[in-house]
């Protein structure tokens, strides 16, 4: 009886074993082999770190294109432009005689504040300019006469203008100061139309040459440039018609920022 339950013990023992040694051959075909396995292990590290390259790749060309587009896109500029010019014309008709009385030729200066949205490729313009003259010889009376002009408007680039030289087209709308003196002053309505154009010295500073011609519009009884005389006021014009013409050339040296 002994003797049968120890062999039945070993019988237990070599079982045993040989499932064990079963189960282990089987893990070994299994699994791969441990040069395979770290082989697999690197390959995945690369391909890992070539697919997060690559996603930084395009966020750094994402960022290159954003910022390509921002310095393509122009900024807003404004520029400051003093003028120096010569203008002429401006001719009355006295309702009271039929006769033309002209104002003299004379240096005229002005004065353009531009607001650029596209690199002055178009501007919306504030214009002053001014001009101490006196009546022409045909005058009844000698008297001196400041015409000023105030007007809001802009400036348009033609569409093949090519750096540095850039030509462009000029209009605005405003008022005209007729001043003769002694507390005769008359505003009226204006407008102004021309061609100027840019030569570009450098990055903010530029030669702008202009021609402007101005058209204002007066009542038809008006009484204008009315002085004191020997037996008190005098007009001496009374004005018959219905517009005031002038035109200035203009050189000016403009600065951007």
């Amino acid at each position: 009886m002994d003797r049968a339950r120890k062999w039945s013990v070993l019988l237990g023992a070599v079982l045993g074993g040989m499932a064990a040694g079963a189960s282990q051959a089987d893990q070994a075909q299994g699994a791969p082999p441990s040069g395979a396995t770290q082989g697999g292990a690197t390959q995945a590290s690369a391909s890992r770190g070539s697919s997060g390259a690559g996603s930084s790749a395009n966020i750094a060309d994402q960022i290159d294109a954003s910022l390509t587009e921002r310095s393509q896109r122009a900024p807003l500029t404004f520029s400051v432009t003093p003028f120096l010019g010569f203008r002429f014309g401006g001719t009355f008709e006295d309702s009271n005689t039929g006769s033309h009385v002209s104002l003299n030729n004379h240096g005229s200066f002005a004065l353009a504040l531009d607001l650029s949205p596209d690199g002055n490729a178009s501007q919306y313009e504030l214009f002053y300019s001014r001009e101490s003259t006196s009546l022409g010889a045909h005058a009844p009376v000698p008297t001196d006469v400041v015409v000023e002009y105030l007007q809001i408007g802009g400036t348009a680039e033609f569409e093949n203008a090519v750096p540095p030289v850039r030509p462009y087209l000029i209009g605005a709308v405003g008022g005209t100061l007729l001043d003769a003196g002694a507390g005769n002053r008359q505003t009226s309505f204006s407008a102004s139309i021309g061609v100027g154009v840019r030569y570009d010295l450098e990055h903010h500073l530029a030669l702008r040459m202009e021609a402007r011609g101005y058209f204002t519009l007066l009542n038809s009884s008006s009484s204008v440039f009315c002085s004191s005389g020997a037996s008190g006021g005098v007009c001496t014009i009374h004005a018959r018609g219905s517009s005031f013409v002038q035109a200035d050339i203009l050189a000016g040296l403009s600065y951007s920022f």
